[in-house]
C-alpha cells in the first residue's frame, strides 16, 4: 500500500511521520547500516558512548523517604482541606556536572570539524551533535536541582527551559485525542473482540485471590527473556539481568546501566496474573526487544539517536501491549489520556492556580467522573480491596506527580509541566499510523527520540533487518500461568 493511497494528504500526518515518510528511499537505494567508520568519527563517537548518561527520568525521581514523607502530609492535609504543596528530594549530589559539562563541550566541538566521509557518518555526526545538546541540558538540569544560591523562580526558569528543550508540546489534535478517550471512558465504553482465552481463564488471570510479587514479577520477566535468548548467561554478554530494588516507583528498563543491561523491579509491588502479563508484554516485547534489535542493527552506534523524549519506545510498547491484550483477553486497551489533560491544564495560559494541589484537584474531580467499570481494566494500580475513592485519590497523587517530578517550587508560578509521559499517547497513536503504513520496522529497530527520527529514513529499516522479531511470548507463558492455577486449585 503506498503513501499516498493511505493518507491521500501528507498533512494529516505529524510532522515527525511526513518528514520520515517523504526522506525514504525505496529499498534498492537505501543505505547499509552497519559499517565501519572512518577513525575520526569512530573516535569521537566511542568517546561519546564512554561518558555516563544520565537519565533524565531518574534526576527528577526523588528519593523514596521524601515521596513517602510528601505523600503522606499532602493526604493529611487534603482529608482536613488544608493546602499542601510537596517538596520532595532529588539525588543530585553524586553528579559531577562541572566535568561532564566540560567533556561533552570538548567532543561537541571535535564533532563539528569532523569531515565526514560517508553519507552514514553525516547522519552518525547528525545525530551526534543533537545527542550532545540534549545531554548538555540535562546537566543544566541537574545543575538547577543543587543550586542553592538562586532564588527558586531563577532555578524554576532553568528547568522550565530545559523540558521545552527535551520533551515536544502538546499539539492541538492530540489534546483534542484525549479529550475524546476521556469521553470514551465517562462512557464506560470499550471495544470487544474474539478472543483466546476462555471467560474462566480470563477470571483466573484478572481475580486478585492469587497476586503475584516482585520475585513473581522477576521470574515471568527473565522467562520471556530467556525465550528470546535474551537473558545473560554470563556477565558483560550484553544480555539482561533483572533486580529488585527499593528506589524505583515502576518497573525501569535500562539497557545502558553501568553494571550492564538491567530491568528493574520496585519491591513490595503486587500485581494479578494479567498485570503481570501486561508487564511482560510491555517491558520486554516492547521495550527489550527494540533495544536488542537497534543493537543488531546500528550497533553500538544507535545510542546517539536515543535522546530524552521517548514517544516511540513507549508508543511501541503500548502498542505491543495492546495487541496482546485484544488476542487474549478481547478487550481494547486505549492509552490513558489523564497525563495529557493534565499538561494542558497546567500550560493553558490560563492565569490561574497550576500548582501541585490545583492539578491534583483537576485529577481527582477527572477520575470520579470516569466509569467505574473502566477501572480494573485501565488502572493498573487498581485495588479492589479499598473503595472507589480511595482509588481515585491515590491514581491523582501518581498521574499529578509523574506531571510535576523536578519542580523545586510546588506551586508552579510559571505554569509549566514535565511532559515526558506524554510520550505514551503520542507515541501509541503514531505507532499506530505507522502500522496502517507497513513501516514498524523504523521503530520495531531502532531506539529513536522525535528530534532525530527523520535522520533514520535513509536506513529505511525493513521486518528482515530485525535479529530479534516480535512472536508474542508473553502468550506462551500465559498459558504456563494458566497450568499453574490449575495445580493450585487440585
Amino acid at each position: 500500500m503506498s503513501l499516498s493511497e493511505t493518507f491521500p494528504l501528507l498533512e494529516d500526518l505529524p510532522d515527525v511521520l511526513r518528514t520520515y515518510l517523504q526522506e525514504e528511499p525505496v529499498s534498492e537505494e537505501r543505505l547499509p547500516r552497519k559499517v565501519e567508520y572512518s577513525p575520526p568519527v569512530q573516535e569521537v563517537l566511542d568517546e561519546f558512548l564512554r561518558l555516563s548518561h544520565w537519565n533524565p527520568v531518574e534526576v527528577v525521581t526523588p528519593t523514596k523517604a521524601s515521596r513517602d514523607r510528601e505523600q503522606k502530609a499532602f493526604f493529611h492535609a487534603y482529608k482536613k482541606e488544608e493546602v499542601y504543596e510537596p517538596c520532595f528530594d532529588y539525588v543530585c549530589a553524586e553528579y559531577d556536572v562541572l566535568v561532564q559539562r566540560s567533556t561533552l563541550e570538548k567532543v561537541q566541538r571535535t564533532v563539528s570539524d569532523i569531515a565526514t566521509q560517508s553519507a552514514q557518518e553525516s547522519i552518525i555526526c547528525q545525530a551526534l551533535q543533537l545527542a550532545i545538546e540534549d545531554q548538555l541540558a540535562t546537566c543544566t538540569l541537574i545543575e538547577a536541582l543543587q543550586d542553592t544560591t538562586t532564588t527558586l523562580v531563577q532555578r524554576e526558569e532553568r528547568i522550565r527551559d530545559v523540558f521545552d528543550m527535551k520533551y515536544p508540546p502538546v499539539d492541538p489534535l492530540l489534546a483534542e485525542d484525549a479529550k475524546g478517550e476521556y469521553r470514551r471512558l465517562q462512557q464506560g465504553s470499550s471495544d470487544t473482540f474474539q478472543k483466546e482465552l476462555s471467560e474462566v481463564e480470563v477470571a483466573q488471570l484478572e481475580s486478585t485471590d492469587v497476586m503475584y510479587n516482585a520475585d513473581d514479577i522477576r521470574n515471568a520477566l527473565e522467562w520471556v527473556l530467556q525465550s528470546y535468548g535474551l537473558l545473560q548467561q554470563e556477565p558483560g554478554d550484553g544480555k539482561f539481568t533483572v533486580s529488585i530494588c527499593d528506589e524505583v516507583t515502576s518497573i525501569d528498563v535500562r539497557p545502558y546501566d553501568s553494571g550492564g543491561p538491567v530491568i528493574l523491579i520496585p519491591r513490595g509491588r503486587k500485581v494479578t496474573g494479567k498485570q503481570l502479563l501486561r508487564l511482560c508484554v510491555h517491558e520486554i516485547e516492547g521495550h527489550v526487544l527494540q533495544y536488542a534489535n537497534a543493537q543488531s542493527v546500528l550497533g553500538d552506534a544507535h545510542r546517539v539517536f536515543t535522546l530524552s523524549d521517548e514517544t516511540f519506545q513507549e508508543g511501541l510498547a503500548l502498542f505491543r501491549e495492546d495487541a496482546f491484550l485484544q488476542n487474549f483477553f478481547g478487550e481494547d486497551r486505549r492509552p490513558l489520556p489523564f497525563y495529557i489533560l493534565a499538561v494542558t491544564f497546567i500550560e493553558d495560559g490560563q492565569e490561574e492556580d497550576k500548582s501541585f494541589s490545583a492539578v491534583f484537584r483537576q485529577q481527582v474531580n477527572l477520575l470520579r467522573n470516569i466509569d467505574s467499570s473502566v477501572w480494573p481494566m485501565f488502572f493498573s494500580q487498581w485495588d479492589e480491596n479499598i473503595s472507589h475513592e480511595e482509588n481515585c485519590l491515590l491514581q491523582a497523587w501518581l498521574n499529578t506527580y509523574r506531571v510535576m517530578r523536578g519542580h523545586v517550587d510546588m506551586r508552579n508560578p510559571l505554569r509549566f509541566a514535565n511532559r515526558k509521559d506524554v510520550a505514551y499517547f503520542r507515541g501509541m497513536r503514531w505507532v499506530e499510523l505507522l502500522e496502517r503504513l507497513r513501516r514498524t520496522s523504523v521503530v520495531e529497530g531502532a531506539v529513536a527520540s522525535t528530534d532525530v527520527f527523520h535522520l533514520l529514513a535513509p536506513f529505511a529499516l525493513q521486518e528482515a533487518d530485525l535479529a530479534y522479531p516480535f512472536q508474542m511470548r508473553t502468550g506462551q507463558y500465559a498459558r504456563l500461568l494458566l497450568r499453574e492455577l490449575e495445580a493450585r486449585e487440585k
